[in-house]
């Protein structure tokens, strides 16, 4: 599993694709030349593009299960906080598209203007977005499992944890990859 996390410029955006807002290049106010590109734009960190970070065991049983026997409570996956480049958009994605996860996902991210943490998000599971099974998108491209997109708004800092659903006193696994 891995977080994605997308930065958007502009009204369109999409789960996995941002698309910036972005003049002609050969439009200029007054008939001036183009400004030149920002420096982040010329290292290769251009709006629009995407971040996968890794998902892995946070170590403690899930903060939810701490009254329960910690044998076969579910240990919390997640993202420790970190700072990233801006973004504004974020979801969870995994390899099998077929796999469901069964569990809940919370998010929680720090604003660029003022530095200020948000609290925990939940972030919906089912993806009410992705291809049908039998959908042409399906078989001619590597489709993957994904919760739904999350609108976080101007952030460069994310925290995530994810808490497997317990069956029969045992967690259910989540999807690979």
């Amino acid at each position: 599993m891995r977080p994605f996390l997308a930065s958007c410029l502009g009204a369109a955006c999409t789960a996995a694709l941002a698309l910036p807002f972005a003049p002609d290049a050969g439009a200029s106010a007054a008939g001036r030349p183009p400004a030149p590109a920002p420096a982040a734009a010329r290292a290769g960190d251009l709006p629009g593009s995407t971040q996968s970070l890794p998902v892995a065991a946070l170590g403690a049983p899930a903060p939810d299960t701490t009254h329960r026997e910690t044998l076969g409570a579910p240990r919390t996956l997640g993202l420790p906080a970190r700072g990233v480049r801006p973004f504004s958009l974020l979801g969870v994605v995994w390899d099998d598209a077929d796999a469901a996860l069964h569990g809940r996902v919370q998010v929680r991210t720090r604003a660029t203007g003022n530095g200020r943490w948000s609290g925990w998000q939940d972030v919906q599971t089912h993806n009410d977005d992705a291809p049908d099974l039998g959908a042409a998108e399906r078989h001619d491209s590597e489709v993957r499992g994904s919760t739904a997109p999350l609108w976080v708004g101007d952030s460069d800092a994310v925290q995530l944890r994810i808490t497997p659903e317990t069956r029969r006193r045992a967690p259910a696994a989540v999807p690979a990859g």
